[in-house]
């Protein structure tokens, strides 16, 4: 037992270390009105398609990738918003979505798990809204190193912020 409990004191060591040098960017699009970080070493690329603009990151094994969709429309909830962007996947939600605050933007949160090109895959989507501004937001990795790579995904979620507050 005591063997036990130095292994997870040691792996709770090793994980908080690989994320100690990590240093982080924050995108910010005004507007948009929405700001995140991700870390320096990802790859961004941005598609600004007049009704859905597009915000690509993907680390550097490309093994983890964020896809986020901004746009604007004050008719749809959060709720709503959420259910297309599940709708818009071929995979199913482990558990139930949740509701929360993040920031100050209403947000729903869910886990999924699905296969894309072939691979299986873990997907965190948060959908969110503040006033008219709409983020539909998805990280996908390889199923297999979905727990390893939660903190990450959950810290890149939890930076989302509208500019203004």
């Amino acid at each position: 037992m005591k063997k036990l409990l130095i292994l997870s004191a040691l792996v709770l060591l090793m994980s908080s270390c690989l994320f100690a040098d990590v240093t982080w960017s924050t995108f910010q699009s005004e507007d948009f009105n929405i700001q995140f970080d991700i870390p320096d070493n990802w790859t961004t690329e941005s598609k600004d398609d007049e009704t859905v603009p597009t915000f690509f990151a993907t680390n550097p094994k490309q093994d983890i990738a964020l896809v986020l969709l901004i746009y604007k429309d004050e008719s749809i909830s959060t709720e709503e918003l959420f259910d297309q962007a599940v709708d818009n996947l071929d995979m199913e939600l482990e558990g139930e979505a949740e509701q929360t605050e993040i920031n100050g933007l209403d947000a729903w949160l869910g886990i999924g798990a699905g296969v894309i090109e072939g691979e299986a895959a873990g997907i965190v989507i948060m959908a969110a809204t503040y006033d008219e501004n709409n983020y539909v937001a998805y990280i996908f990795t390889e199923a297999d190193a979905f727990e390893k790579r939660a903190e990450i995904m959950e810290q890149i979620i939890n930076s989302f912020a509208p500019i203004e507050e």
